[in-house]
């Protein structure tokens, strides 16, 4: 036995000393595997967000909270969550809401020419367009700002307009004199041409 060359020691009990003698696994053009596509329906509210040290984590759409996130995706911690998450239920309550409200459908008022107003439209609300019309009515008849804040102007609302959210003075106000500026400024530009 030669004691100069240690792979000889070792040659005898099958022990590969020589590291070009292992075969090295075949490179295969098989394709890789395919990420599974997540069926639960928790991914419809959540999301994998990259944190500022690079690491993948979950967000809720909603409330924004960072969950870590673990091998194999478990979802019963996410289903929880959603479960419990205020501004997810509150969403999902005004969604629900406004899938089982009917179409409204508003037929011509009496004293209006039918010739510049279409006979039936379907309408869908609109706060910002109600809340438009408010203001006007409040400018038309010199109304006090405070009357959008009485108890039965919005009971009479809300009978009429299921999702009419009531409008504060303050906001009657800035509509008024936002109103009062554009207009202003149309005059202004009409004075402009005419001279």
């Amino acid at each position: 036995m030669d004691d100069t060359n240690p792979s000889s020691n070792y040659s005898n009990i099958g022990i590969i000393t020589d590291t070009t003698e292992v075969d090295k696994p075949e490179e295969t053009s098989l394709p890789k595997a395919k990420r599974q596509k997540r069926k639960s329906t928790v991914w419809l509210e959540l999301k994998d967000v990259k944190d500022a040290d690079g690491t993948v984590k979950i967000s809720c759409n909603h409330c924004k909270k960072m969950f870590t996130k673990s091998k194999g995706n478990p979802t019963t911690q996410l289903h929880r969550h959603l479960q419990h998450c205020v501004n997810h239920l509150r969403a999902k309550a005004m969604k629900e809401r406004e899938n089982s409200m009917q179409t409204q459908l508003n037929f011509m008022p009496s004293n209006v020419n039918p010739a510049s107003y279409p006979a039936l439209q379907d309408v869908k609300f609109d706060m910002e367009a109600m809340k438009e019309s408010l203001v006007h009515w409040i400018m038309m008849h010199e109304m006090s700002f405070s009357e959008v804040e009485e108890e039965g102007f919005n009971l009479f609302c809300s009978r009429g307009m299921p999702k009419w959210r009531g409008v504060s003075r303050t906001t009657a106000r800035t509509y008024c004199v936002n109103i009062y500026e554009a207009e202003k400024k149309i005059e202004e530009l009409i004075k402009n041409k005419q001279n």
